[in-house]
């Protein structure tokens, strides 16, 4: 009997190699690498679809980097709203789309105020305005409808 030849597709798939000059970047001292989509503002739907074209997830930010991250897309990227990242309100907090523990509602990353929602239409997103920095230096997170067009910002998933 033959064994078969055919991979998982996880074998099949090329993930995105982490080069500086070809829009990525990582955090001095960190492992996740990411890439900031500024050709277009998205729907949280179309910014995960973006990601996945690319053979890339919406970003997970661990959340030691989270405030660090922000500031990088500030001082790199220039001054934008916000940006999405990858976790959906479930009704009592807010699960990422992939391994992660969930973020729950009193998490210091929030912004003052937020989240705004909670139900399963509320989106993550990182609020990459410089006035936000100043009031919020450490709490970059915010809720948004999922509706709502912003930024994508996509990792590199290594796994």
């Amino acid at each position: 009997m033959h064994s078969s030849s055919i991979g998982r597709i996880e074998d099949v798939i090329e993930r995105p190699v982490c080069v500086v000059s070809e829009g990525y970047f990582k955090l001095p001292g960190g492992e996740q690498c990411f890439k900031h989509y500024r050709d277009a503002y998205r729907s949280f739907t179309d910014a995960e679809a973006k990601c996945k074209l690319h053979n890339m997830a919406l970003a997970q930010p661990h959340d030691n980097i989270a405030a660090a991250l922000r500031r990088y897309i500030l001082d790199n990227f220039g001054d934008v709203v916000s940006t999405w990242i990858g976790a959906q309100a479930d009704g009592s907090v807010y699960r990422y789309l992939r391994d992660q523990p969930p973020l729950t509602t009193d998490s210091h990353l929030w912004a003052a105020d937020e989240p705004e929602g909670i139900t399963s239409d509320w989106c993550l997103g990182l609020r990459t305005r410089s006035s936000q920095l100043k009031k919020n230096p450490n709490s970059p997170y915010v809720a948004y409808r999922c509706s709502v067009s912003y930024y994508t910002l996509c990792e590199v998933v290594m796994s």
